[in-house]
């Protein structure tokens, strides 16, 4: 082997290859998902209340455990909020993301009776009616598809029906695949107990966790 050779060869070698932030590689290590989970309400908009629990405390806390759900999973995770802090619909809807899920949680007003009203009970999902772009709606019905499946295995909670289409503000103006969760109705107690239960926010952690690896697969 000849000296200019071996030369040129211990030069290459003794280059330092610049580094690459460990994030550049998401795409390899983790699923590179960029999911925006919009606790809804806060601030001054305290939405509904049962005893002494309020819909944005509730969904804020549920948020955050789904928020670490999906950071173990190496998903990328963005908030509309993690604060009690009042942030505008349209401005929520501004974040972008691969996904958008918007958390709630339900009430039914006291003027049904007290006796209708413990009866009714369960999550339920929503699309919106109208978004920017027709293949926005097609893959928001998809994502709304795999939340319905993986949620109705949650044991002691259920998905009210089948996936229904509202005109909803934060998802109509929506430029991400977006769903509203309707996550139980705190005037049941079942419901109420389930959705300030600790355990159970792992609970709905992990489906949500599992509808979005269903949703990442080729269709």
């Amino acid at each position: 082997m000849n000296r200019p050779f071996i030369l040129f060869l211990y030069l290459l070698l003794a280059v330092q290859l610049p580094a690459f932030p460990s994030d550049c590689f998401i795409g390899l290590n983790g699923p590179g998902l960029k999911v925006v989970l919009d606790p809804g309400h806060g601030g001054r908009d305290s939405a509904t209340k049962a005893e002494s629990f309020y819909e944005k405390n509730v969904v804020l806390n549920i948020a955050l455990e789904i928020k670490a759900q999906l950071l173990a999973r190496g998903y990328e995770v963005v908030m509309t909020r993690e604060t009690d802090v009042f942030i505008p619909l349209t401005e929520r809807a501004k974040i972008k993301g691969d996904v958008f899920i918007s958390l709630h949680a339900n009430t039914v007003p006291e003027r049904i009776g007290p006796s209708v009203r413990a009866m009714i009970k369960g999550m339920e999902i929503f699309t919106g009616m109208n978004m920017p772009e027709s293949i926005l709606l097609s893959k928001s019905k998809r994502l709304a598809s795999c939340l319905w499946n993986s949620l109705n295995e949650v044991e002691g909670m259920n998905v009210r029906g089948n996936v229904k289409e509202k005109a909803l503000a934060v998802l109509r103006p929506n430029y991400t695949p977006a769903v509203l969760l309707e996550l139980g109705y705190l005037t049941n107690k079942e419901d109420l107990a389930f959705l300030t239960d600790r355990y159970c926010y792992k609970e709905i952690g992990t489906a949500i966790c599992n509808a979005l690896e269903e949703y990442r697969k080729p269709e």
